[in-house]
C-alpha cells in the first residue's frame, strides 16, 4: 500500500521450515539480478522479525548498507502452518542519501526470494526460489501485476525429460529384452526392434540438441551453487556422449566382425552412462531455481529410476527363466552311446545288448 511517505509492504510465502528465514523484494532497472535494492525480511528463531536495507552488486552477492535499518518502520510478521507471512514500510526516499537505496517515487521491476539466513554470519544465503514481475512497477499507483514466466526455462526441461525419461528408456529396454521378437518381419531388411531403438535415440538426441539451443538462446546460466553449476557442464557431457552414440550406432559391424564385441561393450557402457547422467541432470535441473516447481518432483523422479531398476531386473529375470523347462543332467550312458549298442544273438535265441568299447 502506498502512503505520502513511503510504501507498505506485505511478502508471504510457504516455507519448508521454521529455520531462520528470509524473503526480500528487490528494485531491479532490469530484469536481471544485479545493481539492485533489497529490502530483506528476516524470521529468526521462529518468531523474531527484522528488516534490512541491502544491494545486490551483482547476480552473485549481496550486501547490507551502512545503515541498513534506516527508513524502515512497522515491522511484523507470522509464521503459522508453513506460512511465512512479513510486513514492513519503507520511505519513499532515504534520508541518509544512500544511492544504494533506491527512490521509490520512480519505477522498478521487482524481485522476490526467499531463502536461508545465516545468522552468525548476519547475511542471506543464496536463494531457494525467486520470481520477477511481468513488467515495471508504479509503487505509487495500484495495479495487478503478474509474475514473469519462463517458458525457455520450462520448454528446456520438459524437452529433456521426454527424451531421457521417455524415448530411452524404451529404447534401452527394446534393446535388452526384445531382440528375439518378430523375427521374419523386417522394416528395410533391418529387425523391427533395431529400427524402433534407433528412432527412439535419434528422437532423443534430436530433442535434447533442441533443449540445450533453447537454453543458450537466452536463459542458460551459472548459479553459483557446486551442484546446480554441474548442470550446464553435465548436459553439454551428455550432448557430446549422446550424439557419438548414435554415430556409433550406424558404424555397427556384423555379427561375425572381430570389432564387434568391442562395439558391443562400448555401444552398452556409452549407452548406460549417457542416461544415468542425464537423469541425474534432470534431478539436479529441477533444483534450480529457475524451474519454479516443488521439491516434491524430485520424488517423482527418484520413483521413476526404482520403477525402471526394477523393471530392468524383472525383465532379466523372466529372460533367464522358461516355464516347463527342465534341468538337464548328464546320463550314464549318452544317447549317443545308445545308438551303438549291438545286439548279439545268442544260442539260446536271447539277446545280449553289447557296449561299445570305452
Amino acid at each position: 500500500a502506498q502512503t505520502s511517505t513511503g510504501v507498505d509492504f506485505t511478502l508471504k510465502s510457504e516455507i519448508l521450515s521454521s529455520g531462520d528465514t528470509y524473503i526480500a523484494v528487490g528494485f531491479s532497472s532490469d530484469e536481471e539480478m544485479g545493481e539492485d535494492s533489497v529490502t530483506e525480511c528476516v524470521m529468526t528463531n521462529g518468531n523474531t522479525f527484522n528488516a534490512y536495507n541491502s544491494y545486490n552488486p551483482d547476480d552473485d552477492s549481496n550486501e547490507r548498507t551502512a545503515s541498513p535499518t534506516t527508513d524502515l518502520s512497522s515491522i511484523n510478521g507470522t509464521y503459522i502452518d508453513g506460512i511465512l507471512e512479513c510486513a514492513f514500510k519503507r520511505a519513499n526516499t532515504t534520508s541518509t542519501g544512500d544511492s544504494k537505496i533506491y527512490s521509490l517515487l520512480s519505477d522498478w521491476y521487482l524481485f522476490w526470494a526467499i531463502g536461508e539466513y545465516e545468522t552468525d554470519e548476519n547475511e542471506m544465503e543464496e536463494h531457494e526460489d525467486y520470481g520477477i514481475s511481468s513488467k515495471v512497477v508504479d509503487l505509487q499507483s495500484y495495479e495487478d501485476v503478474t509474475e514473469k514466466k519462463k517458458p525457455k526455462v520450462k520448454a528446456h526441461g520438459c524437452l529433456c525429460i521426454v527424451a531421457w525419461i521417455g524415448f530411452t528408456s524404451v529404447a534401452t529396454i527394446l534393446a535388452g529384452h526384445y531382440k528375439p521378437m518378430w523375427p521374419s518381419k523386417k522394416i528395410f531388411g533391418t529387425p523391427i526392434w533395431l529400427q524402433v531403438h534407433r528412432a527412439l535415440l535419434i528422437g532423443a538426441v534430436g530433442l535434447n540438441l533442441i533443449a540445450i539451443i533453447v537454453i543458450f538462446h537466452g536463459e542458460f546460466k551459472i548459479y553459483g551453487a557446486a551442484v546446480l553449476d554441474a548442470h550446464p557442464v553435465i548436459g553439454m557431457i551428455v550432448t557430446v556422449v549422446s550424439v557419438l552414440q548414435v554415430i556409433g550406432g550406424f558404424l555397427r559391424p556384423d555379427p561375425k566382425h572381430k570389432f564387434r564385441p568391442i562395439f558391443k561393450w562400448g555401444h552398452m557402457i556409452t549407452g548406460i552412462l549417457s542416461q544415468v547422467l542425464a537423469v541425474l541432470n534432470i534431478g539436479i535441473g529441477l533444483a534450480t531455481p529457475d524451474a519454479h516447481v516443488p521439491f516434491e518432483i524430485v520424488y517423482a523422479l527418484i520413483t521413476f529410476v526404482i520403477y525402471q531398476v526394477a523393471f530392468e531386473v524383472t525383465l532379466r529375470v523372466v529372460d533367464g527363466y522358461e516355464p516347463g523347462k527342465e534341468v538337464k543332467t548328464a546320463p550314464a550312458t549318452s544317447m549317443k552311446s545308445l545308438n551303438h549298442i549291438k545286439l548279439e544273438e545268442e544260442s539260446n535265441g536271447k539277446t545280449t545288448p553289447i557296449l561299445p568299447e570305452a
